[in-house]
């Protein structure tokens, strides 16, 4: 199962990810998330963060395989990763975006003195060591004596599933605020309107911006697990099918096949098999 809970959650993760990555409610997210998570003073962290316009991708190929929202300060790094499901590759994916931001800032050897802390937030709609806990943050440690070897590196799993145990009266009696911050994404449906209501004006804002973005009055955004297992089949079907068709058309090409001819066999037009090709050969 993706989720260990039958209560109804956002559709995908393109809402969040757009709105994360908006200019003004994204960037004010993403310091209080920073702040909540790191333990650091919100108006130092909102400050002195910048959005990334740097992308790095896990595969070549799939478009939809690109870090989600990438913030830096002077000082370090800050990836921000939403991970609605699970599944193999997940945990390569993810330690990828992270050995990406480290190596590019190596530009000669010189650049090691220089190289700034990376650390990713993972969002996950699911317990990512099954221990029932909020939050799991992850270090370079030593096996045996369980110290701390590097803090170049980290790793901060956030657990939605633990919220799903919690009525949102329950967790703002936790005083805790990224509960409260994160409480949003987890919530039913009808909840959905009134748990901000009042309380937190830029949460009404994120709620009335992500309405906007679905293009919809009501938040019709919601599948069960078996919904949502069903549309990540169907997007895995079309994603074999796109490699498929590519690595025929690569392999047509190779054997000097000419364009109109594989035009014709794969029923593309002749740019978007020109396009493909060129893709491959910039690879």
């Amino acid at each position: 199962m993706i989720f260990t809970s039958t209560k109804p959650v956002l559709l995908n993760e393109k809402i969040i990810k757009k709105i994360f990555k908006n200019e003004r409610l994204g960037k004010q997210l993403s310091a209080r998330l920073i702040s909540e998570v790191m333990e650091m003073d919100y108006d130092i962290v909102y400050n002195n963060i910048e959005k990334s316009s740097e992308e790095i991708a896990f595969s070549s190929l799939t478009i939809n395989q690109v870090a989600d929202a990438i913030y830096y300060t002077d000082k370090m790094y800050f990836n921000i990763e939403f991970n609605f499901y699970k599944n193999d590759s997940k945990p390569k994916q993810l330690e990828s975006y992270v050995y990406q931001l480290y190596l590019g800032q190596l530009n000669t050897y010189k650049d090691y003195n220089k190289i700034k802390p990376i650390v990713q937030i993972s969002i996950d709609s699911y317990d990512y060591l099954k221990c029932n806990d909020f939050i799991y943050k992850v270090y370079l440690m030593d096996y045996k004596y369980h110290k701390i070897v590097s803090d170049m590196i980290q790793f901060i799993h956030i657990n939605l599933d633990y919220l799903r145990n919690l009525d949102y009266n329950e967790a703002i009696k936790e005083d805790n605020k990224l509960i409260s911050d994160l409480y949003f994404l987890v919530c039913g449906v009808d909840e959905l309107d009134d748990v901000y209501k009042g309380v937190d004006n830029l949460m009404k804002e994120i709620i009335d911006e992500s309405k906007k973005i679905a293009g919809i009055e009501k938040m019709n955004l919601y599948l069960t697990d078996e919904e949502m297992m069903e549309l990540d089949k169907k997007h895995y079907i079309e994603v074999g099918e796109e490699k498929k068709e590519r690595e025929m058309i690569i392999n047509m090409y190779k054997k000097n096949i000419n364009l109109e001819t594989i035009s014709d066999i794969s029923n593309l037009s002749l740019d978007k098999v020109q396009k493909i090709i060129n893709e491959e050969q910039a690879i």
